[in-house]
């Protein structure tokens, strides 16, 4: 059984988030994207992260947000913090879900993956925003790069200590590098 928010990784994933990868979040958005049939895939640190700047990417403000009525708090707090009204496709626990033929994801012109480690997919740090809009994935990607930071190894290896602790701040969004390459 695995224990509630604790991933497992064997020796081989470890030693994989260990070894020289510069590239290895960019490969990761490639094979996410292409795996759900999306033009663009783009990493951040949380979900959270994910969400806020997707809902700065559409122009959002003082909108209601349909939410999710089964979530963690992560989800209407982003709403809130991006100025908008908690009342859009989460994709947190349908990692290649279906319906009527189409992947879930492919339902709005944006969707958010949840990989934080209680979800189905773990990088122990993670949210993923795929769309197939371009204005929406560079404005994504600029507001990823120019507001926020990746976490540390040191807040990593806290995480995986005590994962319901709270050790980031709202402005930490680009996935590192090392978790990506265990996926």
């Amino acid at each position: 059984m695995i224990p509630r928010l604790r991933p497992y990784f064997d020796h081989k994933e470890l030693l994989a988030a260990l070894r020289p990868m510069p590239n290895a979040v960019e490969i990761f958005e490639q094979e996410f994207a292409r795996l759900f049939e999306t033009k663009y895939a783009l990493t951040f640190s949380y979900g959270r992260s994910g969400l806020y700047a997707l809902f700065k990417a559409l122009g959002l403000q003082n909108a209601e947000i349909i939410v999710p009525a089964y979530t963690c708090v992560v989800v209407p707090h982003a709403v809130v913090l991006s100025g908008n009204i908690p009342v859009f496709v989460d994709c947190a626990h349908s990692f290649g879900a279906r319906w009527k033929g189409q992947l879930v994801n492919k339902a709005g012109d944006a969707a958010i993956f949840g990989s934080n480690i209680s979800k189905v997919l773990s990088t122990i740090f993670g949210g993923i925003v795929t769309t197939d809009d371009e204005e929406i994935y560079q404005k994504l990607k600029n507001y990823r790069t120019r507001h926020f930071k990746q976490p540390s190894w040191r807040k990593s290896i806290r995480r995986g200590k005590d994962p319901v602790s709270q050790y980031y701040s709202e402005h930490t969004i680009n996935l590192p590098n090392y978790p990506s390459k265990i996926m």
